[in-house]
This record gives C-alpha cells, structure tokens and sequence, in this order.
C-alpha cells in the first residue's frame, strides 16, 4: 500500500505495517475494528470524517494501518484551518479523544509516523493526538480534553447504590426543587443550542455553528441523545451526550428512570 500522493512516495513500514488511506469500501472493516479494539472510541468511528466536512469545511484522512492484508491500527486526522491557530492537524479537533487506535505497538508507530508525515507535507504549524491512554513512542499525547462515564447497569439498584451517599441526597434535592429533565433527538435541538450558546458566549467562547450539531444527530441518531434540565418550564441546562456500548448501540437510560431518585439529570452539562 501506498500513501495516495498524501506523504511523499516512499512508504511508512514499521516491521513491515504499512499506512495508507482507508477507502470507501473499507469503512465498515474500519468500525468494525474501531469496535472491537479496547482502544477505540466513539470519536474513532469513520463518519466524524463527514461531519467535520459538512459542518466545519475541514478534510479528514482516515489512516488505516495493515499488515499481510489485516488491519492492525486506524487513526483520522482532520487538517483544521483557523485564522486564530493557524493551520494544525489534529486527530480528533472539537472532540476529546482521537490519535491511534491500533492493535500492536508497530501499527501504533507506523500511524504516528505517517501522521507526521502528513503534517510535514501540509506544512502545519504541529500535529495534536487527543489519546485516552499514553502513546507508545517519543510523542506525548495531548490530555487537555476528558470525558466522564458510567457504565449503564440492567439493575437501576446497581447504579443508584454506587453513589456516594452525598450525590443521591443532591440528586434528591434537584427534585424536590422542581427540577426535572426531558431526553429526546434532534427535536430539541433548537432548544439545547440556545442555551449552549448563551453558557458559552457568557464563558467568553464562541461556539460552534448549529449545523455541527445537526449533523451529528443525523449521522448518530442511536447513539446520541440531547438532555435538557427544566424548572416549571424554564428551561436552565442542556447537555449532548454519546451513549454507546459496543458495538456501538444505543444503551439507553431507561432502566434509570424506573427509580424516582436516578435519573440522567447527573448527565446534564451547561449553566
């Protein structure tokens, strides 16, 4: 495999792994290994190629690692052009977590290496690797970007019981102060994007176009879900959170509700 006229000719073989962009055909074998790799993510999955291009106009290489005709490693690395960073590229920009996802220590390697060279070619000012856990070369991943989770359990008592004592008498207290939340898709959009945009612009950031969000409904429909924090009507918090248990479907919060006093309002996010 070769580059595609991304790097300069000669090929990335890391103990003979080599680098090329990943074609349409193989975007399913992509997800698919994206799935079943611990190191995998949701940020991982080849449709944020798409978002990015629809929403934001950046471009997205998908850099998919092989070796003897198997896949070992993928890694997206979105080219972003700001007229206040310069041009940068970034694997993965206005998400948490990105960089290699591989299953060998080369593969790894031999993604990092064709990432750099990408960068040298574009000449951008730097390559940043958002990575959940510490790169297994000289590059230090960059950890400015974190994700909170919880494992969703079948039994409501397992999650409820799991709190400290001081959360569920906080979470009891949102209720008794008339607080409530509503969950749903892309028909609370609207709502959930004016009360972001109000939390940032009151925080000195602007924020990103509604068409971001948008396409991350449309592309994600199952694994997505806007949460939104009312008092009698008001509404006064909105959050967008990825629920995904592999291979990436839809958990869901449901069985959470059956308990009067465990409900996502602990996912909500915002002022």
């Amino acid at each position: 495999m070769r580059y595609s006229g991304l790097v300069p000719s000669n090929e990335s073989i890391v103990n003979q792994v080599q680098v090329a962009e990943c074609a349409a055909g193989q975007i399913p074998a992509w997800n698919d290994f994206v799935a079943a790799n611990p190191g995998g993510t949701f940020y991982h999955l080849a449709q944020w190629a798409d978002i990015n291009r629809a929403a934001l106009g950046h471009k997205t290489t998908l850099l998919a690692a092989s070796c003897q005709g198997q896949l070992q490693g993928v890694m997206p690395v979105t080219h972003v052009s700001s007229p206040f960073f310069g041009r940068i590229l970034c694997s993965m920009p206005f998400v948490n977590y990105g960089g290699p996802c591989a299953a060998t220590a080369e593969a790894q390697a031999a993604l990092i290496g064709a990432a750099k060279a990408l960068a040298d070619a574009r000449r951008v000012r730097y390559l940043e690797l958002r990575s959940a856990a510490p790169l297994e070369t000289d590059m230090t991943a960059s950890t400015h970007k974190i994700s909170m989770s919880i494992d969703l359990q079948s039994d409501p008592d397992l999650l409820w019981n799991a709190y400290s004592s001081k959360h569920r008498t906080n979470i009891r207290r949102s209720y008794k102060n008339e607080l409530e939340v509503t969950s749903g898709g892309i028909e609370l959009l609207q709502v959930f994007y004016d009360v972001m945009q109000a939390s940032w612009r009151d925080l000195g950031t602007p924020l990103y176009g509604r068409n971001y969000f948008e396409e991350i409904l449309q592309t994600f429909p199952d694994n997505t879900r806007i949460f939104l924090c009312s008092r009698r009507g008001g509404t006064r918090g909105s959050g967008l959170q990825r629920i995904f248990q592999r291979p990436w479907r839809e958990c869901g919060p449901e069985a959470c509700r059956q308990r009067a006093g465990c409900r996502p309002i602990t996912c909500c996010t915002g002022k």
